[in-house]
């Protein structure tokens, strides 16, 4: 049980939280045409990427506390896991839309909405999917390379406050 809460909370730490506070429903039009919104700019896109995110960190994590190879790790990941994990993806989606109908006002949706309608909002709206996928990698490096030159300039701070990055 303690590696099952070990892997939950890397999982955690390596997502986003979401906020805890509960709020009263959005209107049905209003959370209708966030939906609308939300799809138009391509959400269902950044929900597989976030899918194909997490695949990863449990491909990872699974294989490190089992001893195994990712390749037979993914394997399980895909049969087991992956399914349930795609089938959720619709709450991720109806979060998405439900945070796009408090930020927006019905009017200024609707104006998203009829941008996402025009040659350039369809434009942006294919190139989506690639451009986050290239934002993904890129923040991926960039967060590694950052993360080891911070951890490498500071060590001497982090052992001086009983740290060790060894």
């Amino acid at each position: 049980m303690k590696t099952l809460a070990t892997l939950a909370l890397t999982i955690a730490l390596a997502t986003p939280a979401w906020a805890d506070d509960v709020q009263p429903p959005l209107p049905a039009e209003t959370l209708q045409l966030a939906t609308q919104v939300v799809q138009a700019i391509g959400i269902t896109q950044v929900a597989n990427a976030a899918v194909g995110g997490l695949r990863i960190i449990l491909v990872q994590t699974l294989a490190q506390r089992n001893h195994m190879a990712e390749d037979r790790v993914s394997a399980v990941v895909d049969q087991v896991l992956m399914p349930d994990l795609q089938a959720r993806e619709p709450g991720f989606i109806a979060i998405v839309a439900d945070d796009y109908g408090r930020a927006f006002t019905t009017d200024e949706l609707q104006q998203i909405l009829a941008f996402y309608q025009t040659p350039v909002g369809q434009k942006l709206q294919s190139a989506t999917p690639a451009l986050t996928q290239k934002m993904v990698l890129s923040g991926r490096a960039w967060v590694e390379q950052a993360g080891v030159a911070v951890l490498q300039a500071d060590e001497a701070k982090l052992k001086a406050q009983g740290l060790s990055i060894q």
